[in-house]
């Protein structure tokens, strides 16, 4: 017996630490999707910047472009700024999407739209839901039914009737995702057209932009030049 407790509490010695190490490890996953137009096999790959507008050269922007020219460099591309055979440009967006509300210990929950719609999403067996139909039944909108911004939130007592007092629930829960999205463009500088586009976006909770960079361009430029279409993109993260 004793030989057997011995075994296996070395074994627990090895895989406790394997646990928690392979818990230190998260996914960045990103939808990539491609425009080629490429004619030949570039033999000329030298490349210069395409001009920015004042608007849009700030700080991410250009750090983008510097992790762009890494990543270029590195597939065989060299940076020239009198180059006439192709333009680099780049693009940075934000998106934040619909956020998801929710009260600990309760039914209740609903969407708040980045217009400032109120979803509600409460099931109707939620005793709170009916005594707001028993009080004011004109004041409670169908869960399928988009609210305007302008009445009251769901959270308020105004929304559920009179009997419901928002006091005595803990506080609520938010959850919300941010789009951000990266574009990459191969242009010819002659006449403008596109000769190559790659757009990796990719849905996060965090909402600046910045801390993602170094992976949407390594996932906007994985396997360059792909064939036009769309595919999913992952990398394991280790922290």
């Amino acid at each position: 017996m004793k030989p057997m407790l011995s075994r296996l509490f070395s074994l627990s010695l090895v895989l406790v630490p394997a646990l928690f190490l392979s818990g230190c490890a998260s996914t960045f996953t990103s939808t990539v999707t491609v425009q080629n137009q490429i004619q030949d096999n570039l033999n000329d790959k030298r490349f210069s910047l395409a001009t920015i507008a004042p608007k849009n050269d700030t700080p991410e922007l250009a750090h983008a472009i510097e992790e762009a020219k890494t990543h270029l460099s590195e597939l065989g591309f060299q940076y020239d700024e009198s180059a006439s055979t192709l333009q680099l440009q780049l693009e940075l967006s934000s998106v934040a999407g619909n956020a998801h509300v929710s009260i600990p210990f309760t039914s209740i929950n609903y969407l708040i739209t980045p217009s400032g719609m109120v979803i509600p999403m409460s099931p109707s067996y939620d005793w709170r839901f009916f005594n707001g139909i028993y009080a004011y039944p004109g004041r409670i909108y169908p869960s399928a039914m988009i609210r305007s911004p302008f009445w009251p939130s769901p959270y308020s007592s105004y929304f559920w009737g009179r009997r419901y007092n928002t006091l005595m629930l803990p506080e609520p829960t938010v959850q919300q995702s941010f789009e951000h999205k990266l574009t990459i463009r191969l242009l010819d500088p002659q006449s403008g057209k596109l000769v190559y586009q790659t757009e990796a976006s990719s849905r996060q909770s965090y909402p600046d932009i910045e801390e993602y960079i170094e992976l949407l361009v390594e996932s906007a430029l994985k396997d360059f030049p792909s064939a036009s279409g769309k595919h999913k993109v992952k990398f394991k993260i280790e922290k």
